[in-house]
C-alpha cells in the first residue's frame, strides 16, 4: 500500500539521520573548504571539535529532521504510485529494466522538489561561518526565514534545483534497478531470504549512487547551495571556477576513494612591470617558514622571496631596458650609502583586501608584518623612483613627485597573498605563525642589498633580473 511505503520511508529518514549527521558535515566541509583543512578529513574534524565545539558537527540538524522524512516518503509514494500506474504493484506483473529506471526516474524528480529547499538549509548552516567559528544563523529555522526575505523563496529556498534533479533522476534510476534485480537475484539463487537480502540489496545499491559521476555532481551541488549569493552564475560557472580554483580532485573531496591532494589555489591577479626590492636578511629562516606555513595552510602559491618592495610596476619593454636604470641606481647607492642602511623594525601584524575599483588596486587578500621607515629608508626610495622614473626625473603617478610618493611609502614584510573570492587567510592565521616564528616582530630586520625583479605574469613566474649588495 502506498500509506504503508510513505510511513516506512518517514520512519526510516527520521531514525537514520542522528548517528550520521557529522559525517555528512564533514563531507559538506570537505566538499566546499578543503583547502582550509588541508585536504585531510582528519584535520577537519580535530579542527571543528576544537574551534566550534563537538555541537557544530550537528549544525543545521533541524532541516533535515524535519524533512527527510518528507523526502524519503515521497520517494516511496511517487515510486509506489508508479508502479502501480505500471500495474507492477502490488499483485501485479514484474516491471522490466526499462520500466523500473521510469519509476526510479519519477522518485528522483518529484523528491528533488522536497529535497533542494532542505538540503540548501542545511548546507549553509553546515558550511558557512560567522566570524570563523560562529554559526552563520542561530537556528535553521532562522536561516529559513532570512534567506527568503532576502532573496524571495525561489532563490531562498531552491537554488540549485537544477543540480539537485541531475543528481537525483540518475540515482534513483539506478538505485531501484539494481536494488530490484540484485535482491531478486539473491533471492532466486536462494543465498539469502527475503529479509537479508533486501538489506543486502539495499546496501549495494546504496553505495553504487554515491560514486562518481553521481558524487561529482554533489559537490557542485552543495558548493552552489553554500556559497554566498553572487559567488556562482550558475551550475556551470561552478564547474568551472572550482576547477580553476582546485583542480580535478575538487570534484571528488570528501569521498574515501579520492586520493588527489588540493592544489595550490593559484592567484588570479596579473602583476605587471619592474620591481625593486630591499633584499633583507632572516632569523633562522623565519620569514621563508611563515610564508610556507601560510602557503600549506590555505593551498597557497607561496611568494618567490622574502623582500620589503621599495617601487613597484614600473613599465619597461625589456629586461635590458630595464638593468640600465638599474646600473645607474647601483653607482648611485653606491655612492651616497657608505655604510649599511639603517635596520627595519617591525610595528603591526595586518591582513587586509584590495577590491576591484579601488585606486591602484592589486584586488587580492594578504597578510604582512608592517615595518617602520626611517629617514635614510626614504632617501633611498626616493631615489630608486627618480632613477626610474622618467628621464625629467619624475614618476607619472597623479603628478606625484619622487619626494612625495616616498613620503607614502609603507614598507612591509609581505607574507602571503590569496583570492579574495573564498579565501580564509586573514588577521588569526598571520598571528598565529607570527606566535610561531616571534623573531618576525621582536627583532630588527637588515637590509642585505637590493634587487630587480620583472613581475610580469603570475605570482609563480616573478624571477630576479639582477641584485647588488650594500
Amino acid at each position: 500500500m502506498i500509506s504503508e511505503e510513505f510511513i516506512a520511508g518517514t520512519l526510516s529518514g527520521l531514525f537514520g539521520i542522528i548517528p550520521f549527521y557529522p559525517i555528512d558535515t564533514l563531507k559538506s566541509r570537505m566538499q566546499t573548504r578543503s583547502l582550509e583543512y588541508k585536504g585531510s578529513s582528519s584535520h577537519l574534524l580535530k579542527t571543528m571539535v576544537r574551534k566550534e565545539g563537538i555541537t557544530s558537527l550537528y549544525r543545521g540538524i533541524i532541516s533535515p529532521m524535519l524533512g527527510y522524512g518528507a523526502i524519503n516518503g515521497s520517494v516511496f509514494l511517487s515510486r509506489g504510485a508508479t508502479r502501480d500506474w505500471m500495474g507492477g504493484g502490488e499483485g501485479g506483473r514484474k516491471l522490466g529494466l526499462g520500466e523500473e529506471a521510469m519509476v526510479g526516474a519519477s522518485a528522483g524528480f518529484w523528491s528533488s522538489f522536497v529535497r533542494c529547499p532542505m538540503e540548501r538549509i542545511k548546507n549553509v548552516m553546515q558550511v558557512r561561518n560567522r566570524s570563523k567559528v560562529l554559526a552563520p544563523y542561530s537556528s535553521s529555522i532562522s536561516c529559513c526565514l532570512d534567506l527568503c526575505s532576502t532573496y524571495g523563496w525561489r532563490v531562498g529556498l531552491y537554488q540549485g534545483l537544477l543540480t539537485t534533479m541531475l543528481r537525483e533522476i540518475p540515482q534513483y534510476v539506478l538505485y531501484f534497478v539494481v536494488y530490484e534485480r540484485s535482491k531478486e537475484a539473491l533471492i532466486e539463487q536462494k543465498i539469502l531470504t527475503p529479509g537479508p537480502a533486501s538489506a543486502v540489496a539495499g546496501g549495494l545499491a546504496g553505495t553504487m549512487v554515491w560514486v562518481p559521476p553521481f558524487y561529482s555532481v554533489d559537490v557542485i551541488k552543495t558548493r552552489l547551495q553554500s556559497a554566498k549569493e553572487g559567488t556562482y552564475k550558475g551550475a556551470w560557472d561552478c564547474v568551472v571556477k572550482s576547477y580553476e580554483a582546485e583542480g580535478l580532485g575538487v570534484f571528488f573531496r570528501g569521498m574515501g576513494l579520492a586520493q588527489m591532494p588540493p592544489r595550490s589555489r593559484s592567484l588570479s591577479f596579473k602583476f605587471s612591470g619592474y620591481t625593486i626590492w630591499f633584499d633583507c636578511g632572516e632569523r633562522g629562516g623565519d620569514w621563508t617558514a611563515a610564508m610556507n606555513d601560510l602557503s600549506n595552510m590555505f593551498q597557497l602559491t607561496p611568494i618567490p622571496g622574502s623582500h620589503i618592495t621599495a617601487l613597484y610596476g614600473v613599465p619597461f619593454n625589456s629586461d635590458s631596458e630595464a638593468l640600465l636604470r638599474f646600473q645607474k641606481l647601483k653607482e648611485l647607492i653606491r655612492s651616497t650609502i657608505t655604510g649599511p642602511l639603517d635596520p627595519f623594525k617591525s610595528t603591526a601584524v595586518l591582513c587586509d583586501v584590495e577590491h576591484p575599483g579601488a585606486p591602484e588596486s592589486m584586488e587580492m587578500v594578504w597578510a604582512e608584518v608592517s615595518v617602520r621607515a626611517t629617514e635614510q629608508h626614504r632617501a633611498v626610495v626616493e631615489d630608486i623612483i627618480r632613477t626610474f622614473g622618467d628621464p625629467g626625473g619624475e614618476i607619472n603617478t597623479d603628478g606625484e613627485r619622487p619626494s612625495e610618493r616616498a613620503a607614502r611609502w609603507r614598507p612591509h614584510l609581505s607574507l602571503a597573498y590569496d583570492n579574495i573570492e573564498g579565501s580564509n587567510l586573514d588577521l588569526k592565521a598571520a598571528m598565529e605563525v607570527c606566535q610561531k616564528y616571534p623573531t618576525l616582530v621582536e627583532e630588527e630586520r637588515e637590509v642585505k642589498g637590493i634587487s630587480l625583479w620583472n613581475m610580469n605574469g603570475r605570482l609563480d613566474e616573478w624571477r630576479m633580473v639582477d641584485s647588488f649588495e650594500i
